[in-house]
């Protein structure tokens, strides 16, 4: 009895929406379910610092990818999003950054690598994925990349999601 119990508390906790809950919230998640992957982030404010909408995960730049170990498997993903920001931050107006065209947004993952990269980078035309594994508990990401053509070419499980970094990018 305890056990269906404590099960029904870990659902009801997690289909709370955290954010809510946060005084001075300029936001609310619900307005954005076409862009559920702001949901599934560790820091989903970080993306509505820079935007009204959240820009669509198809069709990026992947720049580079750094791979460390520490007891489990840590990435770093630099992806370059071609969607005008709706806000340029003040830090970025103190370096005399007054447009933007696009920017690099850097993620870090952890979890377990299922499948890394076999080609070589930057990739051009790659999607990003990210579905929440209901298996686990707490409830973790499958994180996934692949081509335009649908070819898997990285994949991560149980993983955390996290934006690292937004920074103005000039070609």
């Amino acid at each position: 009895m305890l056990r269906i119990m404590l099960g029904l508390f870990l659902i009801l906790v997690s289909q709370t929406n955290i954010l809510a809950m946060v005084p001075n919230c300029r936001f609310d998640l619900e307005d954005y379910v076409d862009q559920s992957w702001v949901r599934k982030l560790e820091n989903p404010k970080s993306v509505f610092n820079l935007f009204d909408r959240p820009p669509e995960l198809r069709s990026l730049e992947i720049l580079q990818m750094q791979r460390k170990d520490m007891g489990y498997d840590s990435v770093r993903i630099a992806i370059i999003l071609r969607q005008i920001p709706d806000r340029i931050p003040k830090r970025w107006s103190r370096n005399n950054v007054q447009s933007v065209k696009a920017i690099i947004m850097t993620l870090h993952i952890a979890g377990r690598i299922e499948r890394a990269f076999k080609k070589a980078l930057p990739i051009s035309k790659a999607n990003i994925s990210m579905e929440i594994e209901p298996e686990t508990i707490p409830q973790t990401l499958f994180f996934k990349i692949t081509s335009e053509t649908g070819d898997e070419l990285f994949s991560m499980r149980d993983s955390l999601v996290r934006i690292e970094r937004f920074v103005p990018y000039e070609w």
